[in-house]
C-alpha cells in the first residue's frame, strides 16, 4: 500500500488505493512521513488530497503530489505538484535538508 525508502519518504499509487481508501487512512494516519502520492493515472479527489494533507500539516511533513502537467490546472496552486516520480523524491529530499538545517 505504501512503500517507505531508507530516507523516510513514503509513496503510493492512487490507483492501487483508491478502491479501498479506508484502509489506507487507518494506516496512513498512524504514520509521521513525507509523503508522495501518485496521481499519474488516477487523479485522487480535492477531498483525499485534502485529508492527507491536513496529516501531513499536523505531523509537519511534506506532501508532494505527481500529476502531468496538463491536468495540474485543475487543482490548487498551492499544492506541491511535480510531473514525475524523480522530481517528487527530489523535491522532498530537499525538504529534508532545509528541514535539518532549520529552515
Amino acid at each position: 500500500m505504501i512503500s517507505v525508502d531508507d530516507q523516510g519518504i513514503g509513496y503510493t499509487d492512487f490507483l492501487k488505493i483508491f478502491k479501498n481508501q479506508p484502509e489506507f487512512f487507518n494506516f496512513f494516519l498512524k504514520t509521521k512521513i513525507d509523503f508522495i502520492i501518485d496521481c499519474s493515472k488516477v487523479i485522487a479527489s480535492r477531498k483525499f488530497i485534502e485529508k492527507v494533507l491536513s496529516h501531513q500539516n499536523d505531523v509537519k511533513k511534506c506532501l508532494v503530489i505527481i500529476i502531468p502537467f496538463d491536468k495540474k490546472k485543475k487543482l490548487n496552486e498551492k499544492w506541491n505538484i511535480v510531473p514525475s516520480k524523480a522530481e517528487a523524491f527530489d523535491f522532498i529530499s530537499l525538504e529534508q535538508i532545509q528541514r535539518k538545517l532549520g529552515f
